[in-house]
């Protein structure tokens, strides 16, 4: 048995973990320093110190098949001489650690995730704050080659994945929450929005601040409230409308948003090669470093893409069949305990970024903190159980 004093150490460390990651995070675009991103680094070295924890046997053959895809596809990598082969391996490698220690987290000793939460929006604000003052943070959170004309009024900085998380299991766990709580969130949302001017990240906060209030006030909303809500929505989506962002008009005419059509054919194009291709390439994917070369217009040309705007067709495209069944299982497990509606509040954030984006795979916060909240919901059903 571990002692009141040891236990606190490791509530301590587990919330520190996730305080830096966090803060230090932006994105896939984070910043590389000598081959390496800080997030990866340091991803590696709380991986090293929780190696002695137990692990779930399912969780180890789940961990264990994706990394015995991901070095077949290594292997055919090197063998088809594909350029990006570290880091892609690189990528794939640390989703797994990120699993392993949200899983840890999730299981471990309570820490104080209200706290946590308030600490992560404060701190977060705090340096979106100081970055137009100091190039150096700036270019902390974004490279240099990604910092492009359209990106110039756009301040990069700590993702806001793992506030979103938090916000869910908090809300879950008890929705009779002080109003305060749920405005501090709505209000974060749109001073990020502000400084990140990024539609994801403002759709998905407002979707779930919606469903939070709902939620929380679902048997006392009568007509006029919905009646209420509707005309804000009206009025909110007129004034995005009329506004001269072409990213923001891409929302209400997508077959004319270049995002959209980009991924499509993109999307068709892999679909096209990777169902034409041998049994072998099927099974374990053109390999890591793999890329796809399409036409996309006249005006670009051929482009050659080495990730997807797409999960799980990035995954197959690296690791093929085996690869993805061993990703589905990485996101199936940490939810089979949960209940229906909680497996889809969940899996929301990563269902997104599934579709639209890559993001579960090249942006671990994701994986990490779905990990966390799945298994810290998951003991908080069996004390409720358990006092029952």
């Amino acid at each position: 048995m571990l002692s009141s004093q040891n236990k606190k150490v490791i509530v301590n460390l587990n919330e520190l973990v996730l305080l830096v990651l966090s803060l230090t995070y932006a994105g896939i675009s984070s910043n590389v320093f000598l081959g390496f991103r800080l997030v990866d680094l340091i991803i590696l070295l709380v991986f090293i110190l929780k190696l002695k924890r137990k692990i779930d046997p399912n969780i180890f053959v789940i961990f264990s098949l994706w990394l015995l895809s991901v070095a077949f596809s290594t292997v055919f990598g090197i063998i088809y001489n594909n350029p990006f082969v570290t880091s892609d391996l690189r990528f794939f490698t640390i989703y797994i650690f990120a699993a392993y220690i949200g899983y840890s987290i999730g299981t471990s000793a309570d820490f104080d995730v209200k706290r946590l939460f308030y600490k992560l929006i404060f701190f977060t604000l705090f340096i979106y704050t100081l970055i137009p003052f100091f190039d150096f943070l700036r270019f902390f959170y974004i490279p240099e080659s990604f910092q492009k004309d359209e990106h110039l009024n756009t301040i990069f900085g700590p993702s806001t994945i793992i506030i979103n998380f938090l916000y869910i299991y908090l809300v879950l766990i008890n929705k009779n929450r002080p109003i305060y709580f749920y405005l501090t969130y709505l209000i974060f949302a749109i001073i990020i929005y502000n400084f990140r001017i990024s539609r994801t990240d403002l759709a998905l906060m407002l979707l779930f601040f919606s469903w939070s209030i709902i939620y929380r006030f679902g048997e006392r909303i009568k007509l006029k409230h919905i009646l209420a809500a509707l005309a804000i929505l009206i009025a909110g989506s007129i004034g995005f409308y009329i506004n001269d962002s072409e990213r923001i008009h891409g929302l209400f005419n997508p077959s004319q948003d270049s995002s959209f059509v980009y991924r499509i054919l993109t999307n068709n194009e892999f679909l096209n090669q990777f169902s034409n291709s041998s049994v072998l390439i099927k099974t374990f994917g053109f390999g890591m470093g793999a890329t796809i070369d399409t036409y996309f217009n006249d005006w670009f040309g051929k482009i050659t893409l080495t990730i997807l705007d797409n999960g799980p067709l990035t995954v197959m495209m690296k690791t093929g069949y085996l690869g993805l069944l061993a990703f589905i299982l990485s996101l199936y497990y940490p939810l089979k305990s949960l209940s229906f509606w909680w497996k889809i509040i969940v899996f929301f954030p990563l269902l997104l970024s599934l579709t639209l984006f890559s993001h579960v795979i090249y942006n671990l916060l994701y994986i990490l903190g779905f990990y966390v909240i799945c298994f810290k919901l998951k003991n908080q059903r069996t004390k409720v159980s358990y006092k029952k």
